[in-house]
């Protein structure tokens, strides 16, 4: 029978001591290389979400505010980064699926109404971004996002514009744009007014079309949370793709394809 000595004993256990020691070693050290990031707490990944979302940084923002969900589910702001990052990145059912969450739990109501208007948009659920965007104004007529103050009032009564005419609400429509360019000339019982920018259409439905077209145009031209005095009187110059991104819908080109159709100002990018 094989007996141990002393000596044979500890020398087992320093063996084994020794083997868990690197062990423990090598797995700190594959903890490490996971960066700081994955210490951050959830508010933090909030804040670091944010701040890539102003620099137009969506898929690491919205990277952030993930992680800080599964850290925080009840994150309010982390659900709306999350909803906005989805539209920049084409999700819109997504987004309005996170936009619904925040909606049923009563926190950021306005910023969710606001964000829920403009992936509607884009589906297209014309209905539901009417509904969106007059919930939003009702509650702030002069509504501007605190995250990105160049989506605002302004781009809500756009939306709505463009909303109403989809859905063959006319007079609708050019009460919005009437909000937006005030003596607009529209008419829709008089055929000489239906002119935008000197080029006459041939229905009220088309130059309708074109003035809502206009005014996405005319807000490239026009400075964060700028009133609608701003631009009241001031046609833009011949519209341009400047911009593509979301938010919100702007027209690189006029209409065109059959008289009353949706005006082409719907734009993803």
């Amino acid at each position: 029978m094989r007996s141990f000595g002393s000596s044979g004993l500890t020398g087992s256990w320093a063996l084994v001591l020794a083997v868990g020691l690197a062990a423990l070693i090598v797995l700190t050290s594959c903890g490490d290389e996971e960066g700081p990031g994955s210490r951050l707490s959830a508010a933090e990944h909030n804040e670091e979400g944010w701040a890539s979302y102003v620099l137009g940084d969506y898929e690491d923002a919205r990277g952030h505010f993930t992680d800080a969900l599964t850290l925080d589910p009840g994150l309010y702001e982390a659900r709306l980064g999350e909803a906005w990052c989805e539209a920049h990145q084409g999700e819109y059912p997504a987004a309005v699926a996170d936009f619904d969450i925040l909606l049923g739990s009563g926190f950021l109501m306005e910023d969710a109404f606001a964000g829920r208007a403009a992936a509607a948009l884009e589906i297209p659920d014309d209905s539901l971004a009417v509904a969106s965007a007059e919930s939003t104004l009702a509650r702030d007529g002069h509504y501007f996002f605190a995250r990105r103050p160049d989506y605002n009032f302004y781009d809500l009564h756009l939306i709505l514009a463009q909303a109403y005419f989809a859905l063959s609400e006319y007079s609708k429509a050019q009460e919005q744009a009437d909000i937006l360019y005030p003596g607009n000339g529209l008419d829709p019982t008089e055929p000489s007014s239906w002119v935008v920018n000197q080029v006459a259409y041939p229905t009220y439905e088309a130059a309708l079309a074109v003035l809502i077209e206009y005014l996405w145009a005319l807000e490239d031209f026009r400075e964060p949370q700028a009133g609608a005095a701003t631009v009241a009187g001031r046609w833009p110059c011949e519209p341009t793709a400047a911009s593509a991104s979301f938010p919100p819908n702007r027209p690189p080109t006029l209409v065109s394809g059959p008289v009353g159709a949706r005006p082409s100002c719907r734009r993803t990018g």
